[in-house]
């Protein structure tokens, strides 16, 4: 039995095909483009985006072990979580 990459591999024989008629130069182009200004930038704008979560996470983690220890009542760990999310007061 052959097995296949399927019919969108870069190497499939349609592909092969298209490199051979564009020429290598014009076919890196495009690969080129998916790496390019627009790319990097999203990948910056998530990893902020991520590190903004952790300290979130931190932060609501320390709350929660304030409430475990009972330095802080349930009632005012929701309050901070929807004030913290943009509600507005609880």
């Amino acid at each position: 039995m052959l097995l296949s990459w399927g019919f969108n591999h870069p190497e499939s024989l349609p592909f092969a095909q298209l490199r051979a008629n564009l020429g290598q130069e014009r076919w890196e182009e495009p690969e080129e483009g998916h790496h390019g200004k627009e790319a990097k930038e999203f990948t910056e704008q998530k990893l902020a985006e991520l590190d903004n979560y952790d300290e979130m996470v931190e932060r609501m983690e320390g709350l929660q072990e304030d409430v475990e220890n009972g330095k802080m009542t349930r009632e005012a760990f929701v309050a901070l979580l929807w004030e913290s999310n943009g509600f507005g007061k609880a």
